[in-house]
């Protein structure tokens, strides 16, 4: 039988066998792979130099300026367009202290960095980066800034001359990011002996500062109650953490509760699990505190209660003095005080009512204790549940630690003298709140408009 087109009888069944084995005889097409590799080829060098220029310009190297007693350092070093952020929020801040050099007056002879060193006693300088023959000579001298070239790229500014105190800065991780936020720089944080290195970013809801993960205790519930003013877990990351700034105007504003032992209890918070929540209503200031119950014995409790209470009935006992004028003399008598008992969910809680209708309670639960001045506030820690919770934000819910910063300032200004800059005072003057928090795989200090 002929064979079409003279093909060999031989040669087809050859083919079809070759078919049947699935042996590709057609032309083998590798253009679209080697596209690919000629595009990667092409894109790796690429990658390279941006990982090497960003490896250069976040080097540490900021550290070995840092003056004496630098307990934060703040690196400005966004991308030029993004300046005018910076600008808008924190451009008024006086950038050496007690002078009234801004940082928005610096951003125009600044050349990749600009960055802020601020002191225990909250005191700031600064460092410039920049050409040299483009510092700022004359408007540096007008304002009284002393100026030590510590690079020939680099100038410390200060009130006056200072010794550098070397410190070993790591590089913030390259994952310490989040989606919808852009890059302002890097903020190195002191712990103790050691240093914290995280990255600052913006967002729409304020400035926020990513650390690697740590171990933060969280508060008791999601969100706070709604007149908040402050609020702590505890305990704190390290015995040397310096939280002055906060825990300071706490011990002003628990003060005014006259509550006995109260120094010692926040001693022991700041280094146990617990919790230090204070609220303000129309009856002015409301306290909440716990910790761990083996801290404080039921003698221990009722002990706090009377001696609280009585310090708010104190009886008053009117004298003439040899010269004919009355002196009265007040005196708190703790025995006089009744220590009723009532039940809460099922928790028996200890009380004691003040001549001025303030109750103080008292309770333990769950292995813990807590002491108030408003029922609410037992109720809500008892039963795990806020009654008139805070409305949503971002510097809101699930928090470590919380700071209304224009409240907190605003009720304990009267009971403090400010004889030197504060940080907190600073921030309070830019952001209205403050929160620390964790997500899966950083910690953020978020700072809210």
């Amino acid at each position: 039988m002929a064979c079409a087109r003279g093909a060999h009888p031989a040669a087809e069944g050859n083919f079809f066998k070759m078919q049947n084995l699935h042996i590709p005889l057609g032309r083998p097409h590798t253009t679209r792979p080697l596209r690919r590799v000629v595009w990667l080829a092409a894109l790796l060098p690429i990658f390279l130099v941006y990982l090497g220029s960003l490896w250069w310009f976040t080097r540490p190297d900021i550290g070995n300026v840092a003056p004496e007693g630098t307990v934060l350092i703040v690196r400005l070093m966004p991308s030029q367009k993004y300046w005018n952020d910076v600008a808008s929020v924190i451009g008024e801040l006086p950038i050496v202290s007690g002078h009234g050099l801004s940082v928005r007056s610096l951003i125009p002879y600044t050349h990749g960095d600009l960055t802020l060193f601020i002191g225990e006693d909250g005191r700031r300088s600064a460092a410039l980066r920049t050409k040299a023959g483009q510092i700022p000579r004359a408007l540096l001298d007008s304002q009284g800034i002393s100026v030590q070239q510590a690079a020939p790229d680099l100038f410390l500014l200060g009130d006056h001359a200072r010794p550098f105190m070397p410190i070993s800065l790591s590089r913030p991780s390259f994952w310490l990011f989040s989606f919808g936020a852009h890059s302002l720089g890097y903020v190195h944080i002191r712990l103790g002996d050691t240093w914290l290195s995280g990255r600052l970013q913006a967002n729409a809801s304020g400035w926020q500062i990513l650390i690697p993960h740590l171990p933060l205790p969280s508060l008791p519930w999601r969100t706070l109650p709604e007149n908040t003013i402050a609020a702590m877990a505890t305990p704190v990351l390290t015995k040397d953490f310096n939280i002055s700034g906060i825990t300071g105007r706490m011990d002003a504003l628990l003060s005014h509760f006259d509550i006995p032992l109260i120094s010692g209890l926040t001693d022991k918070l700041l280094q146990n699990h617990g919790l230090m929540l204070i609220t303000q209503d129309n009856d002015g200031l409301g306290m909440l505190m716990s910790g761990m119950a083996n801290q404080l014995s039921t003698e221990d409790q009722k002990h706090i209660l009377t001696v609280a209470s009585a310090l708010k009935n104190p009886v008053g006992k009117r004298w003439i003095l040899p010269d004919n004028t009355s002196a009265t003399e007040l005196n708190a008598d703790p025995s006089g005080i009744t220590i009723d008992e009532k039940t809460l969910f099922g928790t028996t809680v200890l009380q004691a009512k003040a001549r001025s209708n303030e109750t103080l309670l008292i309770a333990s639960h769950d292995n813990q204790y807590a002491l108030t001045n408003r029922e609410p506030l037992i109720l809500a820690w008892i039963g795990g549940k806020i009654d008139k919770p805070m409305t949503a934000g971002s510097c809101r819910i699930d928090n470590s630690s919380y700071l209304n910063l224009q409240k907190l300032f605003a009720v304990s200004s009267p009971s403090l003298q400010y004889t030197q800059e504060n940080s907190m005072r600073m921030l309070a003057e830019q952001f209205s709140e403050i929160s620390i928090r964790n997500s899966f795989i950083f910690s953020i200090i978020q700072m809210c408009f």
